[in-house]
This record gives structure tokens, C-alpha cells and sequence, in this order.
């Protein structure tokens, strides 16, 4: 049933479960030869080598003398897990673990549940705020819907700050380096009265101009509100992040923490790919896709013939437009520049402001028993535009105005159309979220049998829409002009729908549609969200060095939506011919997840573990006027999983190891409406099952006194299984299929048939690896010297469930040198991507219109940081 490469599993399964024995020790002299790592992923301390769970944790320590500023830095170094911010800087941000990726990467709720301090971050712009003042990061592999309930389905992603100290402790921080990034953080910790009340407050500001050239003639424009100034890529965070702990008695505990990220980021650099249906549409006059040929209508009734996909791998940059690619409106020669990035000035990636807010409460009735409260609260606004959609800002997209009659003296009337040159914006989406919860937990601890039990509540109200706005073109020699407008008047403009559209005055039926769209709340929805669990673990010590432990939790969430809007912003009623016919909806979901696991251990070294683990990822709405796609179901994955944790060669080298099968139901993916309505997209459906395979190992390596190496690599096989559609290629891609027209011979496709079994899935890499070299000494005094040299692999990811374009692989080079005082001062250099390895960091599929978003990898950076310690 389940296909894999014998050699492979072969060597996995020799890692994960047949240790090599060495002359055992006591784990605590391992952790003097190398520091142990403490990880809290069961919501207590406990070593990473006793924990029978795949982790991969990060450090504040190897966060700051990495230079790590977000999780894209942390994905890069981890084995099993990616991230992808797309061209939004992260208001559309997937991340995946074990290649277990959404198909509908827009949808409200993420296959891998992310959480602040023990608070589930529940939207795609609360995923990566940023790193400051973490004392850790924790990417925990496998479901874990048992331990954080919804929505752990294929992993959790653990945030934790920094404590308050008992000795007071200060710390200044300055960053500098190229293009104009600048960085500030200011931290005081410690007891505010004696040490019955501690305190800490950390305050953090990052510049950063970005890291590649916009070459859009007006790139330095200052447009009003958030924009595109200078490179692209940069941003404007600030974040503060406050600690309160009362401590009245050694029994009774309180910890008050607050964490507020204000993220102003610039859209990656990004170009776009377009296919016959954007020329059907009237949005291009070419198509440059080079495969699959077929032919669609176009507004005007005709046939047209071109590519609509992309087949291999998809180009870093892009590439020269055909002679025909600029109009003669836009002054813009055909060979200038179009190889080049060219973002509009007015273009947002993500601007977002996260509250969060967790209370804990602890009480010990004595060294077996406690009981824990955690209190939690959560506040997002995120927003984007986009960014300019088109394939380039200085032609826009062409779009039918109306008609101009021209009377010759002899003959009849001539009719000729009129075009709009417009820069198209696409936000989406735009949220507002509050949410709180409730956990109560009393946990018990004895010398066979140790367990918990509690229950948790939680509300959460979600209100999101979605923006497509049409505004004059910026550009030196400006069709804007015809609207009285200027071209640097036009890119002052402000691209948040304030602006009437140039379509405004269109007698053209679609050209009105279009206008009427512009910054109007397209499927605005509001969503309610109740969700109630009780949950409890158990463990028995059959003997000193067998335990077995069951976990369970039985959830029920009560949800419900109003569908103010559909696709176009048309209400319920609205002149829409089949607009939205439900606009109030409510469902109760219900699902029980265990985890069986079984720990061995065969000396104080040496420990192995088996599991079998249930995730579920809820059910939900759609806004749509398609009746027979209102809701979907839930999905769920069993995870079976070997893995084994060591340390070896007298605690020099650290070694861990997972062999893991997933059998994953009921994927939800993306699928068209049977019987939608003018304004209805892409909706999420049940539409199959998959499965993975696929092992990890994770180690660390001392080398004499001095040196060190630190390594990950991973290997996964995620493929749908038979009978799974990709509805969107037999609609969109291959329709009407004809010879296609191919680059190579040998490049295959499979046209009007959108049967994906065997395939693999999309945004998921077969292969990752990562390697550390560190060298640490001592140089004169108590100064102390650390360098570090690393390289992370990332193999091609398949942009589309067909298998057909690809983004190439990657490695990803950095280095950093650290000197020390050990009483005050640390400066150090870094480098990322220091040999300008050019690559796709991801793409963002509108397959309505044979469209690619493709964003470029991070460029080189550099900088300076010094920090000081009182």
C-alpha cells in the first residue's frame, strides 16, 4: 500500500531504533560534556533526550549569535519542516511539517498550530512576528492534537519568552548593516520586591531597507501610509514584551506576560507569470508560459490559442518579455528592465498589529500533586494589498474601457475600443481577530503512575474580506494622465481602495464589473468560533526502563458564519443572479484524538520510544452561494512513529532519530463551485486522502576542545493517494487541451485530466539538510571567541498538485564571528546568504487566470551587532 525506496527506509529504520551501545554514563554527566537542551513541548521542563517526541528546538543563545530574525531562519536549520511567507511577507505564510502541506493556503486555520507562552496564535499573520526576547523556539513533529488540541495537526510550533530574573539583569542592543538596517532592543529583568514580585520588560525596534533593488523608475517615491520605499523586503517592527511574576509562597505561583508585535513589511520580491486565461480575460495581450496549450473565449466571443501552465523549473528571476510586451502607451521601451524586479511603490506585504496576552497560575498541594490555570487572550488586525499583481507595474493590465465611435465621411460608423492601462492590487486577506481561553489542568506525579487531567474553553471571533483594487498606473510616461492625473500624483496614490478606479466612467459590461470590484470588502465574513475539550494523560512504569502512556481529548466546537459579501462585495440580494442564498450558517463539530506511546529505555544513555498519534484539523465554512459546498469536513492523519534519542562517545556526540508513517483522510483541498454565483472562487472540499513516509535525524558533534558541528537531514514522501482530483487543472490549466508546446521533449503532460494519485504534494521537499561547524576559544583575558559557518539544503518543491512546475532547490550559506567579555560586552559579524545563492522562495498559484506569483529567495545581507550587559 504504501510505496518507499527500500535503501532508504532501510538506513532510517537502523538510525531510528538500533542504538549504537556505548559505555554508559549518568545523562547528567552527558550534559556537562555538551549542555543540555530543556524543552517544555508537554507544558513542563523536561530534557529534549527524555521526551518521546520528535523536537527541534532553538535557543535564545543560537537565535542571537545566529542573527535569526524570523521562522523562516529557524525553517531553514530544521529537519522535516518549511515555511513560506509568499510575495505577502507572511499575511499568507504556510508552514509544513513532514510534507504535510495545505492545499488552500488562504484558509483560516493551519495545519500546523502555532502558540505564544501556551496561547494558540490562530491566523497566518500571527505565525512570524518576529524573534525578540524568545528564550526558546520549539518545532514539535507528528500531531499533537491530544496535548494542544485543534488544530495540531501535523505539528506545533512552540514560542516561549524569556522569564523574569531573581538578580536584576539589563542588556542594550544595537544592530547595523546593509541597507540601512538598524536595530535597537532594550531589556531589564528582576526582582521589583525582593523575591516575592519579579519583573521584566523588553522593548525592540528593526529597520530594514531590504534586500533587493526595486527597479521600478520610481521606486524612492514616498507614497502615503505603508509602501514600497527604496529595495524590497524590508520592514518596520517594533515589539514590546512585559513579565509580571508574583511568588507569595514556594506553593503558589502567579505569571502575568504581554507580547505586542507591530509589523510593517514590504512585500518579497516577486514577478508574475501569466497564461492564456489572463489573455482571455483582456488583462494581457501574451501569454508567457511555455506548456500546455489550449484554447479559451475570450470577452469578445473569440477562440484563442496559448500555454496556460509552466512546466519544469521555475525561473529565480524573471526572465524578457516578447517584443509585443509593452504598449505604446507606456513609454517603456521592450527591452528595458523586464528581467528585472519591478514592484510598484504603492505595494504592502504585510502590515499586522499581535496582542497577546497569557496569565498563569500555579499551585502545588505538594511534591505529587498540582494544579495550573492559564488564561489567555489574543488580539490581530493584519492587512495587504497584495502588491501589484501584473506582470509588469509599468504596462498594468489592459482592460476594456468602453467604445469610441468614429464617423468617417463616407461608410458606416467605426467602432473602436477603448483600453484602461491599470496596476491591479489583490489583499487577501484582511483580518480582525480576538480570541480568549481558558485551561485548568491538575497533574500528579508518583513513583509508577504519573498523569493529568483538565478541561479547556475557548471563543474566538474572526472577521475577514478581501481587496481588488484598480488604480493609475505609476510610471514615468503615464496613460494616467488621461484620468488628470500626474504620474508622480498617480503613484502617491494610495493603494487601500480610497481612490476611485480609472474604470470608473467604463461602458464595457465587464470593464463596470471590474470598477464596481475596486476596493470594494469582497467576501466579507464573520466567523464564531466555541470550542470545548476535556483532555487527560496517563502514564505506568511497567519497569524502571519501560513506561507506557496514553493521552486523549475529546473536543466539541460550535461554529457559525455570516457571509456579508461574496466574491465581487455583493451582498445577499444584491443584483448578483445567483449571489449568496445563505447568509447565516452553524455546525458542531466533534472528534476525539488519543496517543499511544511506549518508552524504553536501555540505559542512561540510550532511549527509544514508538507512537501512534490522531490529529484532527476542523471542519468549516465557505462563503459561497455554491449550496453544495457550504461546509467540509474535518480531516484527520494517523501518525505511527519509531524514533530513538542518544548520547554517545561519553557525551561528545548527540544523536536523535524518527521513522515516522502518516495515513492522512480526508485532505482539504482546494475545489471549484458546481453552481456558484458571479462573485464565487476556489472553495475548500474534502477532496481525498494521502499518505507520508519519511525519517529525521538531528545530531551534534564535539571535536577536541575547540570545534563542534551541529547537523539535520530529513527525507519525506508525501503522495496522494488514488482517486484524488485537482479540479482546478481539468477548469483552469488543462482545458481544451491540444499538442502542448514544450521546451523539451522529454517534459510530459497530462492534458484535461486533473487525476493527482501518485503525485506529489505540493510546497513539500523530498530532501532537507542542514550543517553547523562552530569553533569557540578562548582569545585573551576572559574574551572569548565564536565562529560559525553554516549551509542548509532545501530540495525542489512542486508548485501544484500536477506535478508539472517546480522551484528548483536550494543551499542557503551563513556565517557569523562572536567575541565575548564574559562580564559585559558581545560584538559580532554575520552574513546571510553570503554566496548570493539566487532561488524561488515560493509561489502563489491563481490558477482562475494561469497565474504564478513567484517570489525570489532572500538576497545577501550583513551587519554589525554589539550589546552591552550591566
Amino acid at each position: 500500500m504504501y510505496k518507499y525506496n527500500k535503501h532508504v527506509l532501510a538506513a532510517a529504520i537502523a538510525l531510528a531504533s538500533t542504538p549504537i551501545v556505548t559505555s554508559a554514563q549518568e545523562a547528567g554527566e552527558a550534559a556537562e560534556t555538551m549542555e543540555e537542551v530543556v524543552v517544555t513541548a508537554r507544558g513542563r521542563n523536561e530534557s529534549l533526550q527524555k521526551v518521546p517526541i520528535s523536537i527541534s528546538p532553538v535557543t535564545g543563545e543560537q537565535i542571537k549569535q545566529r542573527a535569526y530574525t524570523g521562522l523562516d531562519d529557524i525553517a531553514a536549520a530544521t529537519s522535516g519542516f518549511t515555511y513560506e511567507g509568499f510575495s505577502t511577507s507572511g499575511t499568507n505564510g504556510n508552514a509544513v511539517v513532514r510534507g504535510m502541506a495545505q492545499t488552500f493556503t488562504t484558509a483560516r486555520t493551519q495545519n500546523v498550530a502555532f502558540f505564544l507562552n501556551g496561547i494558540h496564535l490562530q491566523r497566518q499573520s500571527m505565525m512570524n512576528f518576529g524573534l525578540v526576547d524568545m528564550e526558546r523556539v520549539e518545532v514539535v513533529k507528528g500531531p499533537q492534537s491530544a496535548m494542544y488540541g485543534r488544530n495540531a495537526f501535523a505539528g506545533a510550533v512552540n514560542y516561549i519568552t524569556s522569564p523574569a530574573t531573581e538578580t536584576f539583569e539589563a542588556n542594550v542592543e544595537a544592530t547595523l548593516g546593509d541597507n540601512e538596517r538598524q536595530d535597537v532592543k532594550v531589556r531589564v529583568s528582576g526582582p521589583i520586591v525582593g523575591d516575592v514580585l519579579l519583573g521584566k520588560l523588553n522593548i525592540a525596534r528593526s529597520e530594514y531597507d531590504g534586500h533587493t533593488k526595486n527597479d521600478h523608475p520610481f521606486a524612492d517615491v514616498d507614497v502615503p501610509g505603508p509602501g514600497t520605499t527604496g529595495n524590497i523586503g524590508g520592514w518596520d517592527d517594533q515589539t514590546v514584551s512585559v513579565t509580571l511574576e508574583l511568588r507569595p509562597s514556594e506553593q503558589l505561583n502567579f505569571k502575568l506576560d504581554y507580547y505586542n508585535a507591530e509589523i510593517e513589511r514590504e512585500p518579497q520580491p516577486y514577478y508574475a507569470f501569466t497564461g492564456v486565461n489572463n489573455v482571455a480575460w483582456g488583462f494581457t495581450t501574451y501569454s508567457d508560459m511555455n506548456c500546455n496549450s489550449v484554447t479559451r473565449m475570450t470577452s469578445f466571443g473569440a477562440p484563442i490559442t496559448g500555454n496556460s501552465w509552466w512546466c519544469g523549473e521555475v525561473p529565480a528571476m524573471p526572465s524578457s518579455a516578447p517584443d509585443n510586451f509593452a504598449p505604446p502607451q507606456s513609454g517603456i521601451p521592450d527591452d528595458t528592465g523586464h528581467n528585472a524586479i519591478t514592484i510598484d511603490p504603492r505595494s504592502i506585504g504585510a502590515v499586522a498589529d499581535t496582542q497577546v496576552v497569557s496569565f498563569k497560575t500555579s499551585f502545588k498541594f505538594n511534591e505529587n500533586l498540582s494544579l495550573d490555570y492559564l488564561f489567555g487572550m489574543t488580539s490581530s488586525d493584519s492587512r495587504t494589498n497584495g502588491g501589484s499583481a501584473d506582470r509588469d507595474p509599468l504596462s498594468g493590465v489592459t482592460n476594456l474601457w468602453g467604445i469610441d465611435v468614429i464617423n468617417p465621411p463616407f461608410g458606416s460608423p467605426i467602432f473602436v475600443p477603448t483600453v484602461a492601462y491599470t496596476n491591479s492590487f489583490s489583499g487577501r486577506p484582511l483580518s480582525e481577530l480576538e480570541s480568549d481561553s481558558h485551561e485548568l489542568r491538575l497533574s500528579y506525579s508518583g513513583n509508577s503512575w504519573e498523569g493529568s487531567a483538565g478541561i479547556f474553553y475557548s471563543n474566538i471571533d474572526d472577521e475577514s474580506h478581501e481587496i481588488t483594487l484598480y488604480m493609475p498606473l505609476c510610471a514615468p510616461v503615464n496613460p494616467g494622465e488621461d484620468y488628470g492625473i500626474s504620474a508622480e500624483e498617480a503613484c502617491r496614490l494610495p493603494a487601500d481602495g480610497s481612490v476611485p478606479s480609472p474604470l470608473a466612467d467604463a461602458t464595457d459590461s465587464t470593464a463596470q464589473m471590474l470598477a464596481a470590484w475596486h476596493g470594494s470588502q469582497a467576501k466579507h465574513t464573520q466567523f464564531d468560533d466555541s470550542i470545548a475539550a476535556i483532555f487527560a494523560e496517563l502514564a505506568y512504569s511497567v519497569s524502571d526502563d519501560l513506561t507506557l502512556r496514553g493521552e486523549m481529548r475529546y473536543t466539541e466546537e460550535d461554529k457559525s458564519i455570516v457571509r456579508l459579501t461574496d466574491g465581487f462585495g455583493i451582498a445577499p440580494g444584491g443584483f448578483a443572479p445567483s449571489g449568496i442564498v445563505v447568509p447565516e450558517d452553524q455546525e458542531n463539530f466533534y472528534y476525539f484524538t488519543p496517543r499511544l506511546t511506549a518508552e524504553y529505555r536501555l540505559n542512561n544513555d540510550q532511549f527509544l520510544y514508538a507512537s501512534a498519534a490522531m490529529g484532527v484539523k476542523s471542519g468549516g465554512f465557505n462563503n459561497t452561494s455554491d449550496q453544495a459546498h457550504l461546509t467540509y469536513d474535518e480531516e484527520q492523519n494517523w501518525t505511527y512513529e519509531v524514533g530513538s534519542k542518544n548520547w554517545f562517545m561519553d557525551g561528545a556526540l548527540q544523536l536523535n532519530a524518527a521513522l515516522y508513517l502518516i495515513d492522512w483522510e480526508d485532505v482539504q483541498g482546494s475545489q471549484a463551485p458546481i453552481s456558484g454565483g458571479l462573485g464565487d472562487t476556489l472553495l475548500v472540499a474534502n477532496i481525498g486522502d494521502a499518505e507520508s513516509l519519511g525519517f529525521e535525524v538531528d545530531g551534534r558533534l564535539l571535536v577536541g576542545d575547540n570545534w563542534s558541528t551541529d547537523f539535520a537531514v530529513s527525507w519525506s514522501d508525501p503522495t496522494y493517494d488514488e482517486g484524488v482530483t485537482y479540479e482546478e487543472a481539468s477548469l483552469f490549466i488543462n482545458y481544451q487541451c491540444e499538442t502542448p508546446i514544450m521546451d523539451s521533449p522529454q517534459t510530459t503532460t497530462v492534458c484535461g485530466n486533473s487525476d493527482v494519485g501518485g503525485n506529489q504534494l505540493a510546497r513539500t521537499s523530498e530532501w532537507q539538510g542542514s550543517v553547523g561547524i562552530n569553533y569557540q576559544t578562548q582569545v585573551f583575558g576572559n574574551w572569548s571567541l565564536r565562529a560559525r559557518l553554516d549551509s542548509n539544503y532545501q530540495s525542489e518543491q512542486y508548485v501544484t498538485p500536477l506535478n508539472l512546475a517546480n522551484t528548483g532547490d536550494r543551499t542557503i550559506t551563513n556565517a557569523n564571528i562572536a567575541l565575548t567579555n564574559n562580564d559585559h560586552w558581545r560584538f559580532s559579524l554575520w552574513g546571510k546568504n553570503i554566496l548570493d545563492e539566487e532561488y524561488v522562495g515560493g509561489v502563489f498559484v491563481l490558477s482562475q487566470f494561469s497565474k504564478m506569483i513567484v517570489a525570489t529567495g532572500t538576497g545577501p545581507s550583513y551587519g554589525a551587532t554589539v550589546s552591552y550587559d550591566f
